[in-house]
């Protein structure tokens, strides 16, 4: 019995050490972005949530080294019909340098204040690594 107790302690514990490294690892690359970023544009396809939760995730569409990426950004649910218009839109989207920190830490930034005109149709492969002209 008091090895059951033990054991699940443990695996407690294990958990716990594992989350909280999980959100400073997180937290470092959030900081690491302030040099380490490159712009591309993303495009908005849907919205996904459950009703009753407090968040909603905008979900978009980026090209990046000649390959469609999907990713995603919440939003607090009470700006739900703020951000429903622009679905199908264009957006500024600025994310770390490295592919594999935005797929696991989302440090993905979509700047909706910062539509894409429509004479911008090419992205550099790499993305930009300063704020486009048409974005300043």
């Amino acid at each position: 019995m008091m090895k059951n107790i033990n054991n699940s302690k443990a695996i407690f514990f294990i958990m716990i050490g594992g989350l909280l490294t999980f959100i400073i690892i997180g937290k470092f690359f959030d900081n690491d972005m302030k040099k380490n970023y490159i712009y591309t544009i993303g495009t908005t396809y849907e919205i996904k949530g459950k009703s009753r939760s407090s968040s909603k995730r905008l979900l978009f569409t980026y090209a990046l080294e000649n390959k469609l990426n999907d990713a995603e950004t919440q939003f607090l649910s009470d700006s739900l019909d703020y951000y429903k218009p622009y679905i199908g839109k264009r957006f500024l989207v600025k994310m770390n340098n490295k592919q594999w920190v935005n797929r696991i830490f989302s440090t993905y930034k979509l700047y909706i204040n910062k539509p894409v005109p429509d004479s911008i149709r090419l992205v550099p492969s790499e993305g930009w690594k300063e704020l486009p002209e048409w974005a300043k």
